[in-house]
């Protein structure tokens, strides 16, 4: 009868304590996870068999890791959990510039306001102290070698608290020429015709035969001694003369015997002058 009754009570004190002990462990883990949080440490859940892991991974990436178990998907609600005293969050300072200077040359000397800075490479970062007033200058300087000999480039920088400029020795700069000499208007010369160069005089050659035939009005074909047939061209300019007076195109009449000056045209005989022999040849 006695250890009926014991039984019971032995039974809700090991739920007592597992839920004692649950709610321990929930408590450690929640202020510990509530203290990376507060620290910026990112937060991730997953499920797994039987429940849920919650787990903080630190942010500098040196392996630390928090987690807790839940058998339920976890609820997170507002925590008041106060950062400690020596945690600083990262800020950004407005009240500097950044300047980043690019040069051709890794050995590059770089100076800023005459004070030669340090560092090397062709791609280089610097930041100002905090800067006083909207706006402030730098003068930039940069030497390196160049094919055996030294180049120098400098550049005025203006700067601005929380902004970046960039100042590039890599490209050659652009200098400003002085002011151009005005000059006066010149009269615009207006193009002369060119005139075509004259061609010296045909040479002009004779020849002799008997008219065989005429062609149209301006064509007639000879019998030349040397029994060759020639094509001969009048034109308007050509003149006809017989027995000392001028005659006209219809006088060539067939076996009259002329004598004519022409000159080569294309290939053509073009005459000049033609002279017909007014008596007509004894027929054979």
């Amino acid at each position: 009868m006695y250890r009926k009754s014991l039984l019971p009570s032995l039974l809700l004190s090991l739920v007592g304590f597992l839920i004692l002990s649950d709610a321990a462990d929930a408590q450690l883990f929640g202020r510990r996870n509530a203290r990376q949080a507060a620290r910026g440490w990112n937060q991730y859940v997953a499920p797994i068999s039987g429940g849920y892991m919650s787990w903080y991974a630190s942010p500098y990436n040196d392996g630390r890791v928090y987690g807790s178990y839940y058998d339920v998907a976890p609820t997170y609600s507002q925590s008041y959990y106060h950062a400690p005293a020596d945690y600083t969050p990262a800020t950004v300072n407005n009240s500097v510039a950044h300047v980043r200077v690019l040069v051709p040359d890794a050995n590059a000397a770089v100076w800023f306001n005459g004070t030669l800075m340090q560092q090397r490479g062709t791609d280089r970062l610097f930041h100002t102290p905090p800067l006083q007033g909207a706006s402030n200058q730098y003068k930039v300087r940069a030497t390196w070698m160049q094919g055996g000999r030294e180049m120098t480039q400098e550049r005025m920088v203006t700067v601005h608290p929380g902004a970046s400029v960039t100042v590039d020795f890599s490209q050659a700069s652009s200098e400003q020429l002085p002011a151009a000499q005005p000059q006066p208007a010149q009269p615009v010369q207006t193009a002369q015709p060119r005139q075509p160069d004259p061609l010296p005089p045909a040479q002009v050659q004779q020849l002799e035969g008997r008219i065989l035939r005429t062609v149209g009005t301006d064509q007639f074909i000879i019998l030349t001694r040397d029994n060759r047939e020639v094509t001969v061209f009048t034109n308007p300019e050509t003149r006809f003369l017989m027995d000392g007076r001028a005659v006209g195109f219809t006088d060539l009449q067939v076996n009259r015997n002329v004598t004519f000056g022409y000159t080569m045209q294309g290939g053509r005989h073009i005459a000049n002058t033609i002279t017909i022999n007014a008596a007509l040849p004894n027929p054979r």
